[in-house]
């Protein structure tokens, strides 16, 4: 991917968990056209749930925006998952 074909934006992103406005880290996902992912932009929104995030990215792809929960383990190898 050549860096004089991407495109530099801004995404904006709500976020909120039980129907209430959350404070989360926040990743944006770029799938361009040959399916090889990858990561484009991140931040975190604040306490009303609005994030901000600088974006790079090509102009054919589809971005997608994550809010990234921290509950759980930590992954282990081999460790069963339900």
């Amino acid at each position: 991917m050549s860096e004089e074909n991407l495109w530099y934006g801004t995404l904006a992103a709500t976020v909120r968990v039980d129907d209430l406005p959350a404070s989360r880290r926040v990743v944006a996902i770029e799938l361009p056209d040959d399916g090889q992912w990858r990561v484009c932009g991140y931040g975190v929104s604040d306490g009303s749930g609005i994030a901000q995030l600088d974006i790079t990215g090509l102009p054919t792809s589809r971005i997608y925006a994550v809010a990234i929960d921290d509950w759980g383990r930590p992954f282990v190898p081999g460790m069963t998952v339900a």
